[in-house]
């Protein structure tokens, strides 16, 4: 599938059409912009303008949002509408069929089935029931599909929402051409159903002379369908999942500079790595100072790694005890450079999925490590991922708790709370007043 566009020196990349039939386009910066018929204010080639939903990645207040709505799968949603259609039109061949069969009609037919002779009434909702049989693909649809949508916080929250190539046939108000086919292939149906318990001559008729009706709106279709011209260009059109992990990739590689920029704050931190000691494996004018070089450094000694992510743990319990929502960035160390995680990836060994595992084993020493005075751990962070030069980083998301949160370390319980751009131990009568503000 693809969708026709203006072309422009700012590149777009991939498109797709909303709920309201909209051509919404991506363009290679990330940014977002749907299609207009009008030339007020055109600032790109073509028939058509582009009026942005947001022209810079810096308006976004904070990253995209997906609905929580189970991924559709549209190729398959439509693969099914379409078995369904088929098994329809078999309902309604052997509705036709009967007559013929048996030298009979409908009504007659039902009336010897229940051994009693119905009243002319009854063909009112009896091909009501054979109607709604016939619309069940149409019906299906409406309900089975879910909308996906990309919520974007702008100075007014956006929401883009898109069904899919099952637009077609979710939503009857769409543009005629587009449309005409799937809604005529539904009242069609339906109205044949209803048919063949009234006036079946009619409906025989209506029968032969469909394929000449559906032939013609195919021809009528075909000859409408827009053409590409010499300033158009033609972008495949994508799920709204791919648009929405191509904004969050763009943003998320924008905005960890501005995050480098603020440097390590109350509620910003950085940590070189969960697991790689940099002093032990890098010869370092610090690192001779502090007595940490060792130049028989194992990087998967487990003493060692077990050390290095107890930082992180306590960097993550300090920021919680502030009760302000932080972020701790694994892969930046404290002079705000970018070191990446390779070298913690190469201590995690050989994955299909990098990241995930990463998180995974994150998660699972977080949730080992912190203990809650109360409550629970859920939904207490949450990770993202940035990308710099090819260096990957890692961003835990803080939020607040409602209770206070001890490290645990070598069997010992400690409080820590980030002040000011540290992470302090807090202790006596000083604890029991931070334990105060959680109630």
């Amino acid at each position: 599938m693809s969708i026709i566009v203006p072309s422009d020196e700012r590149k777009p990349v991939m498109g797709f059409m909303d709920h309201k039939d909209r051509k919404i386009v991506l363009l290679e910066n990330g940014t977002l912009f749907h299609v207009s018929d009008t030339k007020e204010n055109a600032d790109l080639r073509g028939d058509s303008v582009y009026i942005p939903i947001f022209s810079n990645l810096s308006e976004l207040k904070k990253k995209p949002t997906f609905s929580k709505n189970e991924r559709n799968d549209w190729p398959s949603l439509l693969k099914q509408y379409k078995l369904s259609v088929l098994f329809s039109y078999i309902f309604i061949l052997l509705l036709a069929a009967l007559p013929f069969l048996y030298h009979k009609n409908l009504i007659e037919l039902l009336s010897e089935l229940v051994n009693t002779e119905l009243d002319e009434w009854v063909k009112y909702p009896i091909g009501i029931v054979a109607f709604t049989l016939a619309m069940f693909p149409e019906i299906w649809a409406q309900n089975r599909v879910k909308a996906e949508t990309i919520t974007f916080q702008l100075e007014k929250t956006i929401n883009l929402h898109s069904v899919g190539n099952i637009r077609k046939i979710y939503n009857l108000d769409m543009g005629r051409n587009r449309h005409l086919a799937y809604s005529f292939s539904a009242v069609f149906k339906g109205f044949l159903s209803f048919t063949l318990f009234f006036d079946f001559s009619t409906s025989i008729t209506f029968i032969f002379i469909s394929p000449v009706l559906i032939l013609l709106i195919l021809i009528i279709n075909k000859w409408m369908a827009p053409r590409l011209n010499d300033d158009e260009i033609k972008l495949p059109e994508v799920q709204l999942t791919q648009i929405f992990d191509y904004i969050c990739d763009a943003w998320s590689k924008t905005n960890l500079m501005g995050i480098l920029q603020l440097g390590e704050t109350e509620s910003i931190e950085f940590k070189s790595s969960l697991w790689y000691d940099y002093h032990k494996a890098i010869e370092t004018e610090e690192s001779r100072k502090k007595n940490r070089y060792d130049p028989n450094y194992n990087p998967k000694n487990k003493q060692d790694m077990i050390h290095m992510a107890h930082n992180v743990v306590k960097g993550v319990c300090g920021l919680l005890n502030a009760n302000k929502t932080g972020k701790l960035l694994i892969g930046i160390d404290d002079n705000s450079e970018v070191l990446g995680l390779k070298n913690d990836f190469e201590i995690l060994g050989e994955s299909s999925n990098q990241k995930d595992d990463f998180g995974t084993k994150l998660d699972s020493i977080l949730r080992k490590h912190l203990k809650p005075a109360g409550g629970n751990l859920h939904d207490l962070w949450g990770f993202e991922w940035f990308e710099h030069e090819e260096k990957v980083v890692c961003v835990i998301n803080v939020n607040k708790t409602s209770n206070g949160i001890y490290c645990e370390y070598q069997g010992k319980q400690t409080f820590y709370i980030r002040r000011t751009a540290k992470t302090e131990p807090v202790t006596g009568v000083e604890l029991a007043e931070e334990l105060k503000r959680f109630g």
